[in-house]
């Protein structure tokens, strides 16, 4: 009955080590892949001739926006000229190459303030847009009419999230 309890007894335990190391090796991170390189971020380029920006939209509040698709940038679009007449030309885009990023400043008490993208880097999950919010320097003649600056950039289609974040000016 002594061996019996004692065999039980060893056996449990043998039995709690394997579940243990079992449950710590789940734990454990996945290998890296040595076959796969780590990503390096890359910055994806932004000319200036892929670039549409502006002080007069019709978008009153701050706003970042991807636009993907025909049908909505023709939609934003529209809206971003709502007020104008004629509205210019929308820019040909080819969206199963290209999107389109845009950011709204919303609206401002008076002339010299604008916004602009400076940066878009595609990262290993995301893609970080940089911009700048640029406003008049102090004692800058400025003219008393409300703005609403805006900037768009085309750049190549990359299917990952899209993070906006301000920077300060360069």
């Amino acid at each position: 009955m002594k061996n019996r309890l004692l065999a039980t007894a060893l056996l449990a335990a043998a039995l709690a080590l394997i579940i243990a190391a079992c449950s710590r090796k789940s734990l454990e991170p996945p290998a890296a892949n040595a076959a796969e390189p780590p990503f390096n971020p890359r910055a994806i380029p932004v000319p200036k001739e892929s670039k549409f920006d502006g002080v007069q939209s019709s978008f009153a509040e701050f706003k970042t926006l991807v636009i993907t698709d025909h049908a909505e940038f023709e939609k934003v679009w529209a809206q971003i000229y709502r007020d104008q007449f004629p509205h210019p030309s929308l820019p040909e885009t080819d969206f199963t190459k290209d999107m389109v990023l845009a950011v709204f400043m919303g609206e401002q008490p008076t002339s010299g303030y604008r916004i602009d993208i400076i940066e878009v880097t595609e990262n290993a999950n995301s893609l970080e847009v940089q911009y700048v919010k640029h406003k008049p320097r102090p004692g800058e003649p400025v003219a008393q009419v409300l703005t609403r600056p805006f900037c768009l950039a085309k750049i190549e289609k990359i299917d990952k999230p899209v993070r906006f974040m301000e920077v300060t000016s360069p």
